[in-house]
């Protein structure tokens, strides 16, 4: 099903390594980081950062009651993002997976969480593969921004950028992937 040897008449252009190449990854980052900017003035617009929007319980809790639970829920995003981040990595595994017909394998660098495979994939699966974390979770979590109250809006919100934010590789390396492409055809 998938393929597992460079075919004939091609050869490897470039790889891409974060973890080695320093200014690819402070690029990326740098990118990363005018997103999420970018990012917070647009909830901001939408939702501004008040304890107000954050406060979880009703108007008959003391105000310290309601203060604890609304940093709890603050906290609560660093769960959340590690859950996304597995979630994310299993999205991959599972279109690596549907296009190549063997197991993804996962990893932790200390920098980064990966979901890896040995196949080469054409360009329209690697792009599948590579956005849809994206795509799932974006639109899943749009959805629960919509319809949930405003005060779980930044705890998505986070969320949901993390999502652009674990996937800056993807959209890095996806750009590059069609530079060479239409450099050396689509074969």
């Amino acid at each position: 099903m998938g393929i597992f040897t460079l075919p004939d008449g091609y050869s490897e252009i470039r790889r891409v390594n974060m973890q080695k190449d320093k200014k690819i990854a402070i690029l990326i980052n740098v990118g990363a980081l005018v997103i999420a900017v970018l990012l917070f003035i647009a909830g901001y617009i939408f939702v501004p950062f008040e304890w107000g929007n954050l406060e979880i319980v009703t108007e008959s809790s003391t105000r310290i009651v309601n203060l604890l639970l609304s940093l709890l829920s603050i906290l609560a995003i660093i769960p959340a993002t590690a859950l996304y981040i597995v979630g994310h990595e299993l999205t991959h595994g599972a279109f690596i997976k549907i296009f190549s017909g063997k197991k993804a394998k996962y990893g932790f660098t200390g920098l980064y969480a990966y979901a890896g495979s040995d196949a080469f994939f054409n360009r329209r699966q690697y792009i599948i593969i590579a956005l849809a974390p994206i795509i799932i979770f974006g639109v899943l979590l749009l959805l629960l921004n919509i319809l949930l109250p405003n005060r779980w809006f930044w705890f998505i919100y986070n969320t949901n950028y993390e999502s652009k934010r674990s996937s800056r590789r993807y959209l890095y390396n996806g750009t590059y992937v069609q530079i060479a492409i239409r450099c050396i055809g689509n074969r």
